[in-house]
């Protein structure tokens, strides 16, 4: 994506860069860095943000090729609020040597329909880059920003400069906590979803076990652990892939001849595990 100077452009405004290695995948960053609703997060007083126009798609889902965004900052008073019309682009490349990367352009552009208004700074983001490697051996995705930003109005450029000398740091710290806050909780959906799933699936499985083995002291035991009494305040699965239950999995449905009993049996001195379930030794 080539820059052309903008109008507005003031001379001596200069260009400041930043680097940092998040610890998740290349899609993670990629769609937080889009993403209008997590923005606001890690954009430094960013109030409103509006899709004006998107289009293409990319290697990852929700994330267009081409995009066009409002944004208004809300500024210490007596600032006045600054507002952009940002016109955005990605650019993808696969490098043998380096990796995956991935290229967000962004700069100023003029729409007839989002006109300068009265009661705010119509502000000029001059050029902005994000460039995103993949690193290999899943040690994370290094992120590097350049960006020539200038808020104008009666900014002098001194003021402007010292505010982005900081900028760039800030704001990757910041992006890289949002990223690892949406990596968590998508992860915790995952499982969530899975354990569910799972825990239906044993559900089939035991209804149809004969009576004798739904009498046994091991599948009573097993039960009560996954969704009875105390035990069942327990996450599913961190007390159905213990081994003494992988044990009692083998009794249940594999036939063994003698019924595991410490494994199912509640009488008796016993010790929380790393999970805190209470089993016996």
């Amino acid at each position: 994506m080539s820059y052309q100077k903008l109008a507005t452009a003031r001379s001596g405004i200069k260009n400041f860069k930043g680097t940092r290695v998040m610890k998740a995948p290349m899609a993670d960053v990629v769609k937080v860095l889009f993403d209008p609703k997590t923005l606001p997060q890690w954009l430094a007083g960013l109030e409103t943000v509006d899709v004006l126009q998107q289009s293409g798609k990319t290697l990852w889902e929700g994330v267009p090729d081409t995009f066009e965004f409002y944004q208004l900052y809300k500024l210490q008073p007596p600032i006045w609020k600054r507002d952009y019309v940002i016109a955005g682009r990605w650019e993808v490349a696969a490098d043998n040597e380096q990796g995956p990367q991935a290229v967000l352009y962004l700069q100023s552009i003029e729409r007839e329909d989002h006109p300068v208004k009265h009661d705010r700074v119509r502000g000029a983001l001059n050029f902005q880059v994000y460039t995103l490697k993949e690193l290999s051996n899943d040690q994370g995705t290094e992120v590097e920003v350049e960006i020539n930003v200038d808020p104008l109005g009666n900014f002098p450029v001194f003021a402007v400069n010292l505010y982005g000398s900081t900028w760039c740091g800030k704001t990757l710290s910041k992006l890289e906590k949002v990223v690892m806050d949406a990596k968590c909780i998508a992860s915790q959906a995952r499982r969530a979803l899975s354990c569910k799933a799972l825990g239906a699936n044993l559900g089939a499985i035991f209804s149809r076990l004969s009576s004798p083995v739904r009498q046994s002291g091991a599948y009573k035991g097993f039960c009560q652990r996954l969704g009875c009494g105390r035990a069942g305040r327990h996450r599913f699965d961190d007390i159905i892939f213990q081994p003494r239950y992988i044990e009692a999995h083998r009794f249940i449905f594999m036939g063994c001849r003698k019924e595991p009993d410490a494994l199912c049996n509640t009488n008796g001195p016993s010790e929380a595990n790393t999970h805190g379930v209470r089993l016996r030794r």
